[in-house]
């Protein structure tokens, strides 16, 4: 992105503020005027007020003065609060929609992009963008406008003169546009190596148990330092360069300075100018000079916020992979079947199919398990029913619809999904449920809570249902955020009810309990289990048994065993070795299936 293509974007982001901007681009006329025009009062000042002894005149010039600086303050302020009311606006925009664009993307985005560079796009590089901006009038816009009109008094004062002080143009323009391209791309790269150090205190800090566990706060210590050697390198390669960008700028004026002071000193001298004359041309000049240098320090910030707003634009222009078809349909709630359909899919173009042709049906108001070794597919299955992916072949219907041809919302408001992994959210428990049903009632919240056996721990909390989790719920133990996790998707009243190991960290009094409230709400919804653990779906309708991504049998617990397949080998590896209690336990009615 170049610098004017940020000015551009500029200008696109407060057209929704035209009015205000009007305001304040009023202000900085006026202000413009005024400050540009001090000097010129100088001529006056000394030829006619001091050199022609006319006190009248002198004391007119002064009175004015005097009220052109009471208005600049006064003028200055508003023009300071409407400005900063227009650019928080716009950048909040801004925010809100790198956010809702976010919100948008698929799946695959999350998994390819590092959390910490996500971060830093909100962080350093809206800061960067924000900083120019707040600096823009007093240090851009305002210099600029001074600049030109001081051109043209400069002409009017002496034009023999101004010939001489136009050479300060292109000394201040070549040496910036020579250097700010690099200077673009250095600070670009810098954003990006501090967005890889964010990363890596962003993994360290939320994996901290496990590099505590295995000993490794060396070996990432060692990386941090890399990435920190990375940003070195960079920021001081920014920072040369956006010196080299202002020392530029700043020593053609200078020299130009001295140029003009002597070219206008041995005018005086020669009687082509007047005292007075020089004094207003000098301090014109100087105005001008200090715009200029003014500019010249603002670019650096200027390339900064154009390396920030292009790593912004790359987030806006990631497209999402899941997308809605435009005559996309509600879909009514399941009533017939669900049925996958010769679904293969790969994750990854140049990687194994992770699902290859598989195909089964699901009835309505039935319930079934997905079961297979770590790698068969099984995760991968739920994904695409959720369509948090598509199928690289084949299709998903609900009741003969193809997911792809339904809103996605109206799909995923059917869904009731139980992960492994149990996210909660940094709010209050009653909170956390209400993810799964907004409008839910405080009953409706304590309903679900009950089910899943946790309304006593949750009213012995200091503030009950109000108690703040924390960021992930960390102040709960596992098992307590699995069962709000399930407690969330009940109150959701779903007509699938999808558990992907959800009892995994679960105690077995626990799981007991909450396999009895799952078989209780498979009742009257679809009932889908993904787990290794056999022994709780012996009484499911149908299980189907995945082995390297393909559906290789399907059946009841007792047909799949007297198949003596793959089904029967997991069967008899986890009897012969950890589940021999749990076997017993279920046998006496424990185990999740239909009464």
């Amino acid at each position: 992105m170049t610098v004017l293509a940020f000015c551009r974007k500029v200008l696109v982001a407060f057209r929704p503020y035209w009015v205000l901007s009007s305001v304040v681009l009023v202000g900085v006329l006026i202000e413009m005027a005024l400050t540009t025009t001090i000097p010129l009062s100088f001529k006056y000042l000394i030829d006619t007020g001091i050199g022609q002894r006319d006190r009248g005149a002198l004391m007119t010039v002064l009175g004015g003065l005097c009220a052109a600086v009471v208005t600049v303050g006064v003028v200055g302020v508003g023009r300071d609060y409407l400005y900063a009311r227009v650019v928080t606006a716009s950048l909040n925009d801004l925010r809100l929609r790198m956010f809702r664009h976010l919100q948008g993307l698929s799946a695959d985005y999350y998994a390819r992009t590092r959390t910490g560079d996500i971060l830093a796009r909100f962080s350093t590089d809206i800061s960067a963008v924000e900083h120019a901006l707040s600096i823009a009038i007093g240090w851009a816009v305002l210099p600029l406008l001074q600049a030109v009109l001081g051109s043209i008094l400069l002409v009017l004062v002496d034009w023999q003169l101004a010939v001489v002080a136009a050479l300060v143009f292109p000394l201040v323009v070549f040496g910036p546009r020579f250097v700010a391209p690099r200077a673009t791309r250095a600070s670009y790269r810098r954003k990006e190596d501090e967005a890889r150090t964010l990363t890596d205190v962003e993994e360290s800090t939320t994996s901290q148990m496990v590099v505590k566990a295995f000993g490794v706060e060396e070996r990432f210590e060692e990386q941090f330092r890399h990435s920190t050697g990375a940003l070195f390198d960079s920021s001081v390669r920014v920072g040369f360069l956006t010196a080299v960008l202002e020392r530029s700028a700043v020593i053609g004026i200078l020299v130009v300075q001295v140029l003009v002071m002597g070219v206008g000193i041995l005018r005086v001298y020669d009687g082509a100018l007047s005292l007075g004359s020089l004094v207003a041309f000098q301090a014109l000049f100087v105005l001008l000079s200090t715009s200029l240098g003014y500019v010249a320090e603002f670019v650096p910030h200027l390339v900064k916020a154009t390396g920030g707003m292009q790593r912004i634009e790359e987030l806006l222009a990631e497209l999402p992979t899941i997308a809605e078809d435009q005559e996309a349909a509600e879909l009514p709630r399941l009533s017939r079947e669900l049925r996958f359909s010769g679904v293969s899919f790969g994750y990854r173009p140049d990687s194994a199919p992770s699902l290859h042709d598989v195909s089964f049906t699901l009835p309505a108001h039935t319930s079934a398990a997905v079961v297979g070794t770590s790698g068969s597919g099984k995760s991968t299955l739920v994904n695409l029913l959720a369509r948090l992916y598509d199928p690289g072949a084949g299709s998903i219907t609900f009741d003969g619809v193809d997911v792809r041809r339904a809103t996605i919302r109206s799909l995923r408001d059917q869904l009731g999904l139980v992960f492994q992994d149990s996210v909660l959210f940094s709010g209050t428990v009653a909170e956390n449920i209400r993810v799964g049903r907004p409008g839910a009632t405080d009953a409706q919240v304590r309903e679900a809570v009950r089910a899943v056996d946790l309304h006593g721990f949750v009213s012995g909390l200091p503030d009950g249902y109000q108690t703040v989790v924390g960021p992930g719920g960390r102040q709960l133990s596992g098992g307590q955020r699995q069962r709000l996790a399930i407690a969330r998707v009940l109150v959701r009243d779903p007509a699938v009810l999808v558990l992907d190991e959800a009892t995994s960290a679960l105690d077995p009094a626990s799981d007991r309990a909450i396999q009895a409230t799952i078989e209780e709400q498979a009742r009257t919804r679809t009932l889908l289990v993904i787990t290794h653990r056999l022994v709780q779906i012996r009484t499911l309708d149908r299980i189907f048994v995945l082995d390297a991504g393909r559906l290789v049998e399907q059946g009841s617990h007792h047909e799949l065993l007297a198949l003596g397949g793959v089904y029967r080998r997991l069967w008899s590896k986890q009897v012969g070795l950890a589940a021999e209690p749990d076997v017993a336990l279920t046998e006496e009615g424990s185990g999740m299936g239909r009464p």
